[in-house]
């Protein structure tokens, strides 16, 4: 059938090359990136309000109870031997926290950005600071769990640090059970007595830990819907299932990332500020940070094969070898951050990450070196607990959110900020035990244990 001119021309129009009178429309109602409530606040007890006291360390004191000596008497003795009480003292310290953020009135009155459908900015910095409060306060009550005496490093029980980790030493399922025995021994509150769900010891670890756990266990691996219906109604937050007398948590937060063996550590040589760092395009979507801000990170002379894009990184400006580590990252320092690999320049020795640096990366430490960039494996933390108050928080001024005034010439700069004066730290030790291990992680492409 032969076309004709109306079946040729039908869809042409004059407009069709016409882009010049478009234009973009910002929709102003924010999309919120998915931020985890608290972790350990259900495992990490208040102790005790300071203020009662009106001092800055407070002491308790712990009684060892009389040992019974069991040899037989004499028949004619008269006497006997005499028991003995004696005691330790744990003492309770004190530190400052807080964080702030403010914004210009003519920034909140140009601003279209919107919040759960709430104009402004003033409703956008409260909400951000709330959360970082949250965040805040995990990461200080994690980092005192983790610095219990009762330490194991898988398939190495002669280990003392991070370094005697390497890529194969997977979370060992044994050594939940050997954790098992020893807080048995150990005479624990929950440990003694497995009675099932609500007897069972409780582990927080990482989702690479649950995906080892979870390849070795098979069928004895119960998830959350197995349990039954009392089990359920009494689950622990982020709760994922139990293996045998565990109950296991997952959390991403425990995992330490890039904090056992080097492969490469690089420094950054150029002051980077909050901001810059992120790849301009980002998964082909995401068009990230501000214009002006710069889409790389300048380190120190690399090779292409160094890097890969989807590593993961840790950039950070403290280096410590407390973990077995020789200029290791100090995964509890305040500016440690992690971030993913987008693009890697090495002709130009740069880096370009997933996310911008929230952080000023601008004090020069000494030669020119603003920061480091390390590559290596990542360690992945199990915490064991048997018992309250393995750590506790003691608090003379519990976390305060505050709208200061505003006090500069134009009354233009608004501020919210939260502070408070509390410490979480070791109370009962022998309640928890940690197993550092390797484990797999994945963000995109093939998993990967890291180094």
């Amino acid at each position: 059938m032969a076309t004709t001119g109306f079946d040729t021309y039908y869809g042409d129009h004059p407009w069709e090359g016409m882009s010049l009178n478009q234009r973009s429309w910002y929709v102003p109602d924010l999309i919120n990136e998915f931020r985890s409530r608290s972790l350990f606040r259900p495992f990490v007890p208040v102790k005790v309000d300071f203020r009662a006291q009106n001092t800055a360390t407070m002491i308790f004191n712990l009684i060892y109870g009389l040992e019974p000596n069991i040899t037989p008497l004499n028949n004619r003795d008269l006497w006997l031997p005499s028991q003995h009480f004696d005691s330790a003292q744990i003492s309770l310290t004190l530190e400052s926290h807080g964080g702030k953020v403010a914004f210009h009135e003519w920034d909140d009155l140009i601003t279209y950005w919107k919040l759960n459908g709430s104009a402004g900015l003033r409703r956008i910095c409260a909400a951000g600071l709330s959360q970082s409060m949250v965040d805040h306060l995990d990461l200080l009550a994690r980092n005192a769990l983790l610095s219990s005496p009762y330490k194991l490093y898988t398939d190495n029980s002669a280990a003392t640090g991070f370094n005697s980790l390497t890529s194969s030493n997977l979370f060992n399922l044994t050594d939940a059970m050997d954790i098992w025995l020893g807080m048995s021994y150990r005479n624990l509150p929950i440990a003694v007595n497995p009675t099932g769900p609500q007897g069972a010891i409780v582990c927080i670890t990482s989702p690479g830990v649950i995906f080892d756990i979870q390849n070795q266990a098979g069928e004895e691996w119960r998830a959350i819907n197995t349990y039954s219906e009392a089990g359920r109604a009494a689950l622990l937050k982020y709760e994922v299932g139990m293996y045998k007398n565990v109950r296991f948590i997952s959390h991403p937060l425990m995992t330490l990332w890039n904090a056992g063996t080097i492969s490469t550590q690089l420094t950054v040589t150029s002051s980077a500020s909050a901001g810059d760092g992120a790849a301009a395009t980002v998964d082909s979507v995401y068009a990230v940070g501000q214009s002006d801000a710069t889409a790389y990170v300048q380190c120190s002379s690399f090779t292409a094969d160094l890097f890969a894009v989807n590593d993961i990184v840790t950039i950070h400006t403290s280096r410590s070898a407390s973990y077995g580590v020789p200029s290791g990252v100090d995964y509890v320092h305040g500016k440690t951050c992690s971030r993913r690999v987008v693009t890697v320049d090495a002709d130009n020795n740069r880096l370009s990450f997933d996310k911008p640096l929230l952080q000023d990366y601008e004090t020069d430490l000494g030669s020119g070196v603003y920061a480091y960039v390390t590559k290596g494996l990542h360690v992945h933390a199990s915490l064991f607990m048997a018992g309250p108050e393995g750590v506790v928080c003691g608090v003379t001024q519990p976390p305060v959110v505050m709208a200061p005034p505003v006090v500069d010439d134009l009354m233009a700069m608004y501020r919210f900020s939260w502070k408070a004066r509390l410490k979480y730290q070791l109370f009962r030790p022998e309640m928890l035990e940690t197993i550092f291990s390797a484990g797999n992680v994945r963000f995109k492409g093939s998993k990967t244990t890291g180094g």
